[in-house]
C-alpha cells in the first residue's frame, strides 16, 4: 500500500497542487493577519462576497447596509436577495466619501449585514475599517469588507479590525490574472455561513485520489468547505508568486513608498487653477489611489494615454494609481503633461 502511495505521488500532479495551494493560503495569511486555515479561493470578489450572500440564513425583513458609492462588485450580490424580501439600505455619502455617522443613524434592529470597500474605486478613499469594524461587533452585525484596492499596497489586519468576511480578485494589485483572487473567513463569524454552493472538493478526502467514488463524506471544518472544486490552476500558480513577492518587499514599505509618490502629484495640483483634486489628503484616509478632475476630463485622459500615461476615467475623475515598480521620475512626467494640456485649454 505504502508502495502505491508513493507511485500516486510521483505520476499524479494533483498532490504537488495541493503544496502549492498551502503555500499560497500561508502568504496570503501573512498579508492580512490571518490563519492560512481561514483562506479560500475565489475567482473574483463577486464570488467572495457570494459565498456568504448564499450561506447565510436571510429572512424576509432582514437589513444589509451598503454604501451609494459601493463599486457594483460589492452591491448585486447583496441587491440580488431583495427576491427574499431582504431589505437593502444604500446610505448617502459625504462628498462622494462613505460617512460613519450616517452608517451609524442607520443601522436598527433588523440590520444583520453590512459590506463596505477597503479603498473606493474611483476617489481612493480609505475607509476606517477598524471602526466600522468595532461598531459592528458591539451591534453583532455581520461584517464584510471588500479588500480588492487594497490588497497588496495598503496594510491591512483582519484581526484588528474585527471582520467577519473578506474578498478580493488578485487581477489589480496583487498582480494576478484574471480568474483568480481568494477570501479570509473568520473562524468565529457573528453569522454562521453555510455552503449556498456545494463542490466536491468541499468535503475531506484526505488527499486520497485513488478511492473517489464516496457520496458520504461530509463538509470539510475549514473554510474549504465552500470551495467550488477545480480553480483555475495556472492562475493560481501566478498568484502564488505575486503575493510572494508583495510579501518579501512588505506591504508597509509599498505603501510608504506609493504615497511618497502620490505626494509629488498632490504638491503639483495644489498649485494649478485648472485641476480639482477629488481624493482626500488625510492620512487616515489616504491610499495608493489619487484622483483628480478638470473642465473635460476625457479630453485629459485621451491626451495622457497618447502620452503613453496610463490612467483611469471614472466618474468623471482621472484615477492615478501608483505602486512600487513606479518611480518619482514618472510622476514628473505625469505632472508635466498636466501642466501641457492646461496650458492648451487655456
Amino acid at each position: 500500500m505504502e508502495m502505491i502511495a508513493e507511485w500516486s505521488r510521483l505520476s499524479d500532479p494533483t498532490p504537488r497542487v495541493f503544496d502549492y495551494w498551502r503555500e499560497t493560503k500561508k502568504e496570503l495569511g501573512q498579508m492580512i493577519n490571518a490563519d492560512p486555515d481561514q483562506v479560500g479561493f475565489a475567482y473574483n470578489t463577486s464570488h467572495g462576497l457570494s459565498l456568504a450572500a448564499a450561506g447565510i440564513d436571510f429572512r424576509k425583513g432582514d437589513e444589509i447596509i451598503l454604501s451609494d458609492v459601493e463599486f457594483p462588485a460589492n452591491t448585486y450580490p447583496w441587491t440580488n436577495l431583495r427576491a427574499k424580501g431582504v431589505e437593502v439600505k444604500f446610505i448617502r455619502s459625504t462628498d462622494r466619501h462613505f460617512d460613519i455617522d450616517i452608517f451609524e443613524k442607520a443601522i436598527t434592529k433588523k440590520t444583520k449585514l453590512f459590506s463596505v470597500s477597503y479603498i473606493q474605486f474611483f476617489n481612493g478613499y480609505r475607509n476606517d475599517i477598524q471602526k466600522l469594524g468595532e461598531i459592528c461587533k458591539e451591534r453583532n452585525i455581520f461584517y464584510i469588507v471588500d479588500g480588492i484596492q487594497g490588497m497588496g499596497n495598503v496594510p491591512i489586519d483582519v484581526q484588528e479590525c474585527h471582520i467577519d468576511l473578506l474578498a478580493s480578485g488578485a487581477h489589480k494589485w496583487l498582480l494576478s490574472p484574471v480568474g483568480c483572487g481568494f477570501f479570509y473567513l473568520n473562524e468565529n463569524p457573528k453569522i454562521e455561513v453555510k455552503q449556498g454552493f456545494a463542490g466536491w472538493f468541499g468535503v475531506d478526502w484526505k488527499e486520497d485520489w485513488t478511492n473517489l467514488i464516496r457520496h458520504d463524506l461530509k463538509p470539510r471544518k475549514s473554510v474549504e468547505r465552500l470551495s467550488l472544486s477545480a480553480i483555475p490552476y495556472l492562475q493560481m500558480y501566478a498568484m502564488r508568486n505575486s503575493v510572494k513577492l508583495i510579501n518579501s518587499i512588505g506591504v508597509d514599505r509599498i505603501y510608504e513608498h506609493n504615497l511618497s509618490l502620490l505626494d509629488k502629484l498632490i504638491d503639483y495640483l495644489e498649485t494649478s487653477k485648472y485641476y480639482k483634486m477629488a481624493s482626500s489628503t488625510e492620512i487616515q484616509h489616504r491610499s495608493s489611489i489619487f484622483s483628480f478632475t478638470c473642465p473635460d476630463p476625457k479630453g485629459l485622459y485621451k491626451f495622457l494615454v497618447n502620452k503613453k500615461i496610463i490612467p483611469s476615467l471614472r466618474e468623471g475623475l482621472i484615477r492615478i494609481s501608483a505602486d512600487f515598480y513606479n518611480h518619482p521620475e514618472q510622476i514628473d512626467f505625469l505632472c508635466q503633461a498636466l501642466d501641457e494640456y492646461s496650458r492648451s485649454a487655456e
